[in-house]
């Protein structure tokens, strides 16, 4: 029986990271960035640089990809507005 809860729960985590995938990527460009977006990442507070990958999650805030993962390892909440990602 422990094998069984141990093949659903890494059913279950193969399942979110998959998810994560599927976040779009976008490449910043600060001439094209709507004023109304962030222009840093509140993960890590570094700023974006130009042709940087970003993921955008559904709310709207955008992320640097490797913080964004990171951060959804732990959390499963947007770090800024608390909305569920997944």
């Amino acid at each position: 029986m422990l094998s069984i809860y141990k093949i659903r729960k890494n059913n279950i985590e193969f399942k979110i990271k998959i998810k994560f995938k599927k976040i779009p990527v976008k490449t910043f460009n600060k001439r094209n960035n709507n004023i109304n977006l962030n222009t840093n990442c509140t993960i890590c507070l570094m700023d974006f640089e130009n042709n940087e990958k970003l993921k955008s999650i559904k709310c709207g805030h955008q992320f640097h990809n490797e913080c964004l993962d990171g951060w959804l390892n732990n959390e499963k909440v947007c770090p800024i507005c608390k909305n569920e990602v997944i």
